[in-house]
């Protein structure tokens, strides 16, 4: 490698030419006091050159950095002699101080002489004097290598030290940054740090309001237990730092609320009863009342009861709607005696009429299915008359229905309250069992087929028909014929089932004596026992019995 500046050979590890004092390359490794170095010794070098030619007399010009004597001056004789132009000598202090540095390079090509000018020996050179100048060059070459030694050292001692540790606004910036690019995990890391950096009550802060912020921006479903306690206490640091601070307060009451834990909430309100903070949240100054029951769902009937302040009245409501001083008194426990889901909202109210906040609390009654009733005799043919019965337990009702098809029972259907007449013929008896909260079993169904052999025919019936009518002074002999010159033709009409039994429907019309019909009657007579009843038709066209 050459010199870029005078030509000169120097070898791959120089950082500055030996001649000239130029310096040559910058290795990748070399620090900044080795390039220090370089450059002094190399601007010392062209002082010193500037300095012997300035004892010449001569005149000199710059050309490249080299300087030039005139001809004139080098043909003078007083400059033939072959003395080497060479430097004071320095003292042993100073050699040792060149020893160090030479060192710590580490550069083979580095060495102690590296100061001499670097002309060739025999070479005829102007004279020169020894001046003080020499001695004022010594010295600063031993004062620049002293000083650039002492800096070494330095960098030695403390070179290795660690680099500047982040501070609180380091950290708290980056923490802004992540949180500005939605990065809100990150986020959360950085300002968890600025808080445990933070001293003064700014910082503690800043860095706190941050951390709940970037935790609330986060998700509050994403927030473990751990994390929600820790906002609880970042809130509450606020709140002992900024007293007057509203949005605090609002923020602890929100997360109570979302996190469901309403004894802290109702514990942190109570505090604030009274305060002006309080007043301004718009916490009421009288206790809210409070639910002993738990809320939820039951499979079983109870009475919800309410604790309030001694001195106010409680009002209440089931449905849902906002209680007021018109809604029902609380003065016991709220009987429960129905399925369903009830809403229940409470208000205390205290004798100059301030009202608590209102308090809610659903309670959902699902009982357990209803057994079926028990009814005997179970569904099949009979040949002789037979009651239906059903079993219903203490506190309940029973409901069913008696006809062709098998119509579901309801509360609206008819109430069993003694055994049942089987129907002659076939038909569907169906039941059901209702408790005192409205909850109904399933249906009971019994097909019933009653084939009862009849004991009367209908020539048979006609003649018991004839015989009371005789006897009761319709008419006055078997043909008809009535007091007042009238005739009663009858003519079958047909067999029918009336309140479960069955009776031959014979049709009576009573005509004047002039023919002309005056009234109508229907009479039943039972198939089984003879008995003769008087049949009336329904507006909805049933056979009824007078």
């Amino acid at each position: 490698m050459k010199c870029n500046k005078c030509g000169e050979e120097c070898g791959a590890n120089q950082t500055f030419c030996l001649k000239c004092g130029n310096r040559i390359h910058s290795i990748p490794d070399l620090n900044l006091i080795e390039e220090e170095l370089a450059n002094n010794i190399g601007e010392l070098m062209d002082e010193m050159e500037a300095e012997s030619n300035s004892d010449i007399g001569g005149t000199t010009r710059v050309f490249d950095g080299r300087v030039e004597i005139e001809e004139d001056i080098l043909n003078d004789e007083r400059y033939t002699s072959t003395q080497d132009i060479t430097i004071p000598d320095i003292k042993d202090e100073s050699l040792e101080l060149i020893e160090i540095a030479r060192k710590h390079n580490s550069y083979n090509d580095f060495q102690v002489n590296a100061l001499n000018t670097g002309r060739e020996k025999n070479v005829k050179k102007p004279p020169v004097k020894k001046k003080k100048t020499g001695k004022i060059i010594a010295g600063v070459v031993a004062g620049v290598i002293a000083i650039t030694v002492i800096v070494i050292a330095l960098v030695l001692i403390f070179g290795n030290k660690s680099p500047k540790e982040d501070t609180f606004l380091d950290i708290y910036n980056e923490g802004i940054e992540l949180y500005t690019a939605a990065k809100y995990d990150e986020a959360v890391n950085s300002f968890q740090k600025a808080v445990n950096m933070a001293k003064s009550d700014k910082e503690i802060i800043d860095a706190n309001k941050a951390l709940y912020d970037a935790y609330m921006n986060r998700g509050f479903v994403t927030l473990s237990e751990s994390e929600i306690h820790e906002c609880v206490d970042i809130l509450k640091e606020l709140i002992s730092l900024e007293k007057d601070n509203k949005e605090h307060y609002e923020n602890l009451i929100k997360l109570y609320t979302k996190a469901e834990m309403e004894s802290e909430l109702e514990s942190f309100k109570e505090s604030l009863m009274g305060t002006e903070i309080g007043l301004e949240l718009g916490i009421k100054s009288v206790a809210a009342p409070i639910f002993e029951n738990e809320p939820g769902e039951y499979k079983e009937y109870m009475d919800i009861s309410i604790m309030y302040e001694k001195g106010c009245t409680v009002y209440y409501t089931l449905d849902g709607s906002e209680p007021d001083t018109n809604s029902t008194v609380y003065e016991e426990p709220i009987e429960i005696k129905e399925q369903g889901t009830y809403e229940i909202k409470a208000v205390a109210v205290d004798e100059e009429g301030e009202m608590s906040d209102v308090v809610t609390a659903e309670f959902t009654f699902k009982l357990e299915a209803i057994e079926p009733p028990k009814v005997t005799p179970s569904g099949g043919t009979y040949k002789e008359a037979t009651k239906i019965e059903v079993e219903v337990p203490e506190g309940m009702k029973a409901y069913y229905t008696i006809d062709e098809y098998g119509v579901e029972p309801t509360t609206e259907s008819e109430e069993y309250t003694e055994p049942i007449d089987m129907p002659r013929g076939k038909y569907v008896f169906s039941v059901i069992l209702v408790d005192e909260s409205g909850m109904s079993s399933a249906v009971v169904e019994n097909i019933y087929k009653y084939e009862e052999e009849r004991k009367y025919s209908y020539d048979e019936a006609y003649d018991v028909l004839i015989d009371e009518l005789i006897v009761n002074g319709t008419i006055l002999d078997e043909s008809g014929v009535t007091e007042d010159d009238g005739l009663m033709e009858f003519s079958y009409r047909e067999i029918a089932i009336i309140e479960n039994k069955e009776y031959y429907l014979i049709e009576g019309v009573l005509k004047s004596s002039y023919n002309k019909i005056m009234d109508s009657f229907i009479y039943g007579i039972d198939t089984v026992s003879g008995d003769m009843v008087s049949v009336s038709v329904s507006a909805e066209g049933d056979y009824e019995i007078n």
